[in-house]
């Protein structure tokens, strides 16, 4: 573990095990550790392969690349230039079926990086919890089979995986509420999210923990950091 962050990482593991406690990193998974463009990328060009060839957005969809690719669908199709609402809508409905399910989990792509980080996470005796609003019902089984193919440990006594029991619970309120039972894990020494709204949430449950926000992919209006918390752009 060579870099800035992670020599910081390793510093508060060791003054935590110095004071009898068990150091604990927090990790969400989407935009976080994968790379989400890929699979929104994968839904889009599905979507264009059931359509005519010769429709007017064919080559358009089929052929869109990464640096395209937007938190927001709207913004994807404006970034490839196509502004149709109601095109958009069947888009939407195209892409509510497909983005969340087992068939498209499993081709997720993580960060150059991110499986690398998580093991050394390990080897350095500090504890994960995975924190997702990924819900258990339809992205469970998707979200552990890629882990297993990719090699993210997550199948072991010092790893912990918490998704969404229910995809109607918000985001924020089902994270805000998971803080205290992570409390009970251990001693939380980082956090790496990249919805700054989360981040922030644990950086006032947290006080001495070190807080990463990974600027990539997050929803519009982001508040204004917390002032602990760090921009890492990437793992490596």
């Amino acid at each position: 573990m060579e870099h800035n962050f992670q020599s910081k990482i390793l510093e508060k593991a060791r003054l935590s095990r110095h004071e009898g406690k068990t150091p604990l990193v927090i990790l969400d998974i989407d935009d976080t550790l994968i790379d989400c463009r890929y699979r929104k990328q994968i839904v889009l060009k599905d979507f264009a392969n059931h359509l005519p060839k010769d429709h007017r957005y064919y080559q358009k969809l089929i052929s869109v690349n990464i640096a395209s690719i937007h938190y927001l669908i709207s913004d994807t199709l404006k970034a490839i230039e196509i502004e149709d609402k109601d095109f958009e809508q069947d888009i939407y409905q195209f892409w509510l079926s497909h983005y969340f399910s087992y068939d498209y989990l499993i081709q997720d792509q993580a960060f150059p990086g991110a499986v690398n980080f998580v093991n050394q996470l390990l080897e350095a005796d500090i504890k994960v919890v995975y924190l997702t609003a990924r819900h258990e019902s339809e992205m469970g089984a998707g979200t552990r089979e890629y882990f297993r193919s990719s090699a993210f440990p997550f199948d072991r006594p010092e790893t912990t995986l918490i998704l969404k029991p229910d995809r109607s619970i918000p985001d924020a309120a089902f994270k805000a509420s998971a803080l205290k039972e992570i409390s009970s894990m251990g001693d939380v020494v980082a956090s790496f999210e990249n919805e700054l709204k989360h981040l922030n949430e644990m950086a006032e449950y947290f006080p001495s923990g070190l807080m990463y926000w990974r600027d990539t992919l997050h929803s519009p209006n982001q508040p204004v950091p917390h002032k602990r918390v760090t921009k890492l752009p990437s793992f490596v």
